[in-house]
């Protein structure tokens, strides 16, 4: 732009002098050149300028209009003219617009996408485009490169007139160079902690052969609170980070970074008074604290209040307000809490959106809380949990916004969901060690026609394996929440090519959701199962007469006791199953086998950091005849034969399926005969690839079963570790391998230790 704005307002207000000689200086007309106008109305010009007919001219008021005119960053060139007429002077104002932007082009980008500097830039065809947006966007994206570490990026933006007159190309020339290295964080002024437990703070690295050492100027200013809030949690209260100092070497490659700290001193949690609470007694509020007098003073007051507050929270008091006075003395602080309590919150309108699918009221009958009820945080996301374990849904998320009931303050709930699809009609194949190649057709439907009843339909059929299933489930029947499940199926399976098996079986189950224990449910059920064996392959002709391969007809009662806090029904990442399982089957109802048996199972899941966690799933079995002849005779496949990735009595990887358990005549060669006591035990660090749906796992397994539940040892487990993935799949199931290393092969089958891949493909067969 040529700066002629001051110029002529210089010439403008000589010549002003010269005219007011002559005649007076007021304002006759105002009026716009508009041959250089192609976008801005003569309105907006006019309107801008603000000196009006009748008004008289002055220094001043020329100057206030020309800043203006430039303050609409539309214009590269601006003069004024004052010429004499008949009563006054004429005021003509000459304008030249910017061009208009065609298009904002990039070039010489690798690390950036285009739409990303385009977003940043923000310039859009047909705006005008003055230098100072060139410059805006020529900084906005350096930002974006020193946010990726580019600190020695340079870009120079450029003008091209386009074919069209009065618009232009804008492009940005980039060169982005290396990314800069951290060579070197030093930490100053510490004297409380080690320069390597402050740096575990701190996601900013340094550079090493097995690390990049970026550098992120965003990361480093949340390092910096990660470095204050680690002090604070120790009671270093006044900690401060005095001087942070970013700089290169000579070679602008290496990056150096200074943190000087201001420790202060360690505070302990002195005198803890109250004012104003009466719902809740001094010694309530006071283990919401996590502290005692003398411990470490690991929160601020305003962390303390809100730990205070949190106790009201949950018994509906959301407008409950806790001013604390911090008062230290030496090196101990004494806390006044001033409780204003307010009234309890009621739950208002309890609202449900996104069910295309879902009737209302299956949704509904899991929710915790009912209009009139105190809100209480902890229920809601009991509610949102529970809506998840149904498994129809890809996402179940909270609003809430304050409403009036009766004379009471509420809240109302929307719960919205969106549905992810349930029901598969599905033709495929499956594959395990046990059964190799399957076919299946099937039809699985877990939420029939959206009432959530369940329905199991299956074939499958391959050179070892044919079965037939179908099974039905009510979740909530007569709308209470008793479940109601029955299933039959018919089973011909060749095992390991050792024998054939046939069983047919079917089963009826009630169970019941218990208000308490929370998350619990107990439910009973009543099986009647003919097995019968055949066709006994070398290894195992000398079983052919033994009592525990000769057909049985096992009629038995169950009752099962589950208390279940998982967030997700699979790949959960917090939260525990606890599960006790007996059994009693008995000749004197329809059966000829007559035992108990008792299974326990716990399995634990705890976050790790960002989606990574940890799960230990543990299994403890134990099965009993009431007498010798009972024991003698107790069926093959009521017996426990751990191993590989066998779902039904225990997976212990890097060992063959079914391997675990004692071998007939005490030979390592000899079949196994299961045992009548097992323990397994899985760990696992399980990290997301995509989430939900494709995990990466280390595991850590150690399993074996005894003759006698008397021998049940759990220093006496066949070890293993290794590496695997799983990755669910729509319409198929479970994909996973596992790669397991055996240290106790010897132990088990006299073979040398060593490595064995587990390949789990299509539905878990049972």
């Amino acid at each position: 732009m040529r700066l002629t704005c001051l110029l002529w307002g210089l010439l403008f207000c000589l010549g002003l002098a010269q005219v007011a000689q002559a005649q007076n200086n007021k304002v006759v007309e105002v009026v716009v050149d508009k041959r250089g106008l192609r976008k801005v109305s003569e309105s907006l010009i006019l309107s801008t300028i603000g000196i009006k007919p009748g008004v008289e001219l002055s220094q001043e008021n020329v100057q206030e209009a020309i800043r203006a005119l430039h303050g609409l960053n539309v214009f590269s060139d601006i003069q004024l003219y004052a010429d004499p007429v008949p009563g006054g002077v004429k005021l003509i104002a000459v304008v030249e617009e910017y061009a208009s932007l065609e298009e904002a082009r990039f070039k010489g980008q690798k690390n950036l996408k285009e739409k990303e500097m385009k977003d940043a830039v923000g310039l859009v065809a047909g705006q005008v485009v003055a230098p100072k947006d060139i410059a805006r966007g020529r900084q906005k994206i350096l930002n974006l490169y020193a946010d990726k570490g580019y600190l020695r990026a340079e870009v120079e933006g450029k003008l091209f007139d386009a074919e069209v007159p009065g618009k232009v190309f804008l492009q940005y020339d980039i060169k982005e160079g290396e990314k800069v290295k951290i060579a070197q964080i030093n930490l100053l002024n510490l004297q409380a902690f080690s320069e390597g437990k402050i740096k575990k703070q701190m996601k900013t690295k340094e550079k090493r052969w097995w690390r990049k050492g970026e550098f992120k100027a965003d990361t480093l200013a949340l390092d910096k609170d990660q470095i204050l809030a680690f002090y604070r949690s120790k009671g270093y209260q006044q900690a401060a980070i005095v001087r942070d100092s970013v700089y290169y070497d000579e070679s602008r490659r290496n990056l150096f970074i200074d943190l000087e700290l201001e420790e202060g001193i360690q505070y302990r949690l002195g005198e803890v008074q109250w004012e104003g609470n009466r719902i809740f007694g001094e010694e309530q509020l006071r283990d919401k604290l996590g502290m005692k007098k003398g411990d470490t003073y690991k929160y601020g007051g305003q962390e303390l209040a809100y730990l205070v507050k949190s106790a009201y929270y949950e018994k509906g008091y959301l407008d409950t307000e806790v001013m604390p006075e911090e008062h230290p003395r030496g090196d101990t602080v004494d806390v006044f809490f001033k409780v204003f309590e307010g009234h309890p919150f009621l739950i208002g309108q309890v609202n449900i959106a996104g069910n295309t699918k879902t009737r209302e009221k299956v949704l509904r009958r899991e929710l915790a809380l009912r209009p009139g009820d105190v809100y209480q945080q902890s229920l809601v996301q009991e509610s949102q949990r529970r809506l998840s374990m149904l498994n129809y849904f890809k996402d179940v998320q909270i609003q809430t916004s304050e409403s009036q009931l009766d004379t009471a303050k509420a809240i109302d709930l929307t719960f919205l969901v969106e549905e992810r699809p349930t029901g598969t009609a599905s033709m495929g194949a499956g594959y395990s060690d046990r059964d190799k190649m399957v076919g299946t057709i099937g039809l699985q439907i877990p939420n029939l026609r959206g009432t959530g009843q369940n329905l199991d339909f299956s074939w499958e059929f391959g050179t070892r394996r044919e079965q037939f299933l179908v099974g039905f489930t009510e979740p909530w029947l007569f709308d209470t929440p008793t479940s109601f499940s029955l299933r039959v199926y018919t089973l011909n399976q060749q095992y390991y090519k050792s024998f054939d098996r046939k069983s047919n079986s079917a089963n009826v189950r009630l169970g019941r959701r218990l208000k308490w224990p929370a998350y619990s449910t107990v439910s009973v059920g009543y099986q009647l199962r003919d097995d019968s064996y055949s066709d006994f392959q070398s290894a195992y002709e000398n079983l052919e007469d033994d009592p525990r391969y000769q057909a049985r007809t096992t009629s038995s009662f169950e009752l099962e006791y589950q208390r279940d806090t998982r967030d997700f029904p699979q790949f959960p990442t917090k939260g525990s199953v606890f599960s006790y399982r007996p059994e009693v089957a008995s000749s004197l109802i329809a059966g000829d086998v007559d035992f108990h048996r008792h299974e326990v199972i716990f399995n634990y899941y705890r976050p790790s950091f960002w989606h990574f966690s940890w799960s230990l799933e543990t299994k403890v079995a134990a099965v009993q005849g009431f007498s010798n002849w009972d024991n003698n005779n107790l069926p093959f496949f009521d017996r426990f034969t751990p191993g590989g990735v066998d779902w039904w009595d225990g997976q212990v990887r890097g060992y063959p399926d079914a391997s675990l358990g004692p071998r007939l005549d005490n030979s390592l060669s000899g079949p196994n005969i299961g045992g009548r006591a097992m323990m397994v035990i899985n760990l696992e660090y399980r990290f997301p690839l995509v989430n939900q749906q494709f995990y990466g796992l280390i595991f850590a397994d150690a399993g074996n079963s005894w003759d006698k539940a008397t021998q049940l040892n759990p220093t006496d487990l066949r070890r293993s570790t290794g590496v695997g993935f799983r990755v669910m799949v729509p319409m198929m199931g479970m994909i996973g391998f596992d790669f397991g290393y055996g240290f106790d092969r010897r132990k088990v089958d006299g073979e040398r230790p060593g490595w064995i891949t587990h390949f789990q493909f299509g539905p878990r067969f049972f």
